[in-house]
């Protein structure tokens, strides 16, 4: 075998993964949108490199030459128009024409619809990638049906779209507030908007309401499995596209065009491929993925890659890395690793995962007991989580995240009790939103490490809430008035692992905890806390805390003398506060690198021991 030979070899494996579509819910069998051959994928490119077909020896120039085969920015479009599929470019010329009536029309729709794998995605990359430097402003908004999912997801993706467009961030409060946001910004602008994958018409409402949301000459591109969808936004059948699947010259030519730069691959190539290529079933699909998971160096790696996999795709990484972070788990360098194994990514700042990855990971989890769900380590779907709840069940869950969707489900309201928790001994992090507790708050797992309880329905919280080991405490969004407002009674009953504290958005809470119940909290989150006037003098005994956030507290007029006893804060944000003065204390603030009391309309003066800090 020689090398050139082996490195075409190599492409051509390379290629087939790379282009490969996500499989479809009701053809479980993956094709690269025709029937090629009717060969399946193997999905391990190291795995390949291990098989006789190849030279090991010149593998590393194969990977090479073979990811340097298509334009870095069209790698996975670039086929769409080339003359592969010409049925295919009709949305390119809808748009165009769309964009060349501009001036005698107001905003438009054009839509993308045909089943999960056929390319939907595909050539909307495409477009956007030809067509956006038309448009004074443009954003491609991913996997929208998967995001809109998650928990304030419609808001998640209003932020996103206002900082493509704004190019600044947005604080969003809540989805009625982002509609009106992008009502009022954008009704201006010339943009550009792609939203992939919608499958509920209340995702549209989110982002573009009325079509004068937006400027002149504006253009919403939506890919949607769904054709009701686009009825229902009222995308005229004119324009939308209905992708075909290719068929066998079809593909081979788009193949060819990757892997050769040319219009067919050499005849004895083909014969080759024939011979050697043998169909894998679907399991033994994911039993090869499989090997990726088993080389995994340690645990931390393979409990980082199972809560991805079941809970946490199209999450934001900072907050699924404060989660990693509380369990323990040194998360920067493992999700490092994952990625170069190709075990998971990140678009932008989300999360993001195979489909068939995502599978491998899951079936791992349910072959930890096939017959009963509740004795799994995870569980993501939802009857199963009613399931445990009703039946107190769930001994060896590791993390829950209820449904967003209980006070419908429970329109009384769903009340955890001890009952719940003395079964969830190896509990690392709970998500319950909207939830109401019922007992003593004692009865939270010892292994309990992240908590996320928004929209607390507790105006007072119970003076037994504490945790030993509890790392990150989100209470934001919640009408809490007062919260650990006394001074801990026991030493021994205080937050001793606590970092971080959450209470950002509670309008209603007044004065600021007894910081001494938190011994080494290194974030304090404040945020949009309305009414609170007072921040205790206890602040003062923190002396592990870096950040603290009190942007948009109206009603705080002063911090306390205490604040400079901080000796290791390094971001202090006052911006939109309702600050006057500042004490003379804060020149004491050392490692201080951020402070920010932009938009501090009653802050006159700063005190002079500030000139001698180093900001």
């Amino acid at each position: 075998m020689n090398e050139s030979w082996g490195v075409c070899r190599v492409k051509f494996w390379k290629v087939l993964i790379e282009n490969r579509e996500p499989r479809d819910q009701q053809n479980p069998n993956p094709i690269l949108g025709a029937d090629f051959f009717n060969w399946s994928y193997v999905d391990d490119v190291d795995e390949l490199a291990s098989l006789n077909w190849i030279s090991l020896s010149c593998w590393s120039r194969a990977e090479v030459e073979a990811s340097n085969s298509v334009p870095q920015q069209l790698e996975e479009e670039e086929g769409v128009f080339k003359g592969v599929g010409e049925g295919n470019n009709v949305p390119e010329r809808v748009v165009k024409e769309e964009v060349d009536e501009s001036s005698a029309a107001g905003s438009g729709f054009v839509g993308i619809c045909g089943i999960g794998g056929i390319g939907k995605t595909t050539i909307a990359k495409a477009i956007y990638n030809r067509i956006h430097l038309d448009f004074n402003k443009h954003s491609f908004l991913p996997n929208v049906r998967e995001r809109a999912a998650q928990c304030m997801g419609l808001a998640s993706l209003q932020k996103q779209f206002l900082e493509d467009i704004l190019g600044r961030n947005s604080d969003i409060a809540g989805y009625h507030r982002g509609k009106k946001v992008i009502e009022q910004r954008l009704r201006r602008e010339k943009v550009l908007l792609v939203l992939d994958d919608v499958d509920d018409k209340k995702q549209v409402d989110a982002l573009v309401g009325k079509l004068n949301w937006l400027g002149q000459g504006s253009r919403v591109i939506i890919t949607s499995r769904d054709e009701q969808i686009l009825d229902m936004t009222k995308v005229k059948e004119t324009k939308i596209c209905r992708p075909q699947l290719f068929n066998y010259e079809e593909s081979l030519k788009l193949f060819s065009l990757h892997a050769f730069s040319m219009d067919r691959p050499p005849e004895d190539f083909i014969q080759f491929a024939h011979d050697k290529w043998k169909e894998i079933p679907h399991e033994e699909v994911h039993r090869r993925l499989k090997i990726r998971y088993d080389n995994l160096q340690d645990g931390y790696q393979k409990a980082i890659f199972l809560d991805a996999a079941c809970f946490f795709i199209g999450w934001e990484k900072e907050t699924i890395i404060t989660i990693w972070e509380a369990c323990g788990y040194h998360p920067e360098s493992a999700i490092q690793r994952l990625i170069t194994m190709s075990l998971l990514k990140f678009d932008g700042c989300y999360l993001r995962m195979h489909d068939q990855i995502r599978d491998m990971g899951r079936n791992i989890v349910k072959e930890e007991n096939l017959m009963e769900p509740v004795k799994r380590s995870r569980l993501w779907c939802h009857d199963e989580i009613l399931e445990v709840l009703d039946g107190h069940k769930g001994t060896d869950l590791e993390g829950m995240i209820l449904p967003s969707n209980l006070p419908s489900v429970y329109p009384d309201g769903v009340y955890p009790d001890r009952k719940h928790f003395e079964m969830m001994s190896r509990l690392r992090f709970l998500e319950i939103s909207s939830a109401k507790f019922r007992g003593e708050f004692s009865c939270l797992p010892f292994a309990l490490r992240w908590l996320r309880w928004k929209n607390c329905p507790w105006d007072i919280l119970p003076t037994n809430f504490c945790h030993e080991r509890l790392v990150y405490l989100d209470l934001s969004k919640s009408i809490i008035k007062q919260a650990w407002n006394i001074i801990p009674q026991d030493k021994n009953k205080r937050f001793k692992k606590l970092e971080v504290l959450d209470l950002s958005e509670c309008r209603y809470l007044s004065k600021s905890p007894d910081f001494s119940w938190f011994p080494y909290l290194e974030r304090l989150d404040l945020r949009c806390c309305y009414s609170l006037v007072k921040l205790d003098e206890s602040i003062g005994q923190l002396s592990q805390l870096k950040s603290l956030i009190l942007s948009k507290c109206w009603s705080l007029e002063k911090v306390p003398e205490s604040i400079g006893d901080l000796k290791s804060l390094v971001e202090l944000k006052l911006n939109c506060s309702g600050i006057k003065a500042l004490p003379d204390s804060v020149g004491l603030l050392e490692k201080l690198e951020v402070l920010d009391a932009g938009e501090c309309n009653d802050l006159v003066k700063l005190p002079r021991s500030m000139r001698r800090m180093r900001i």
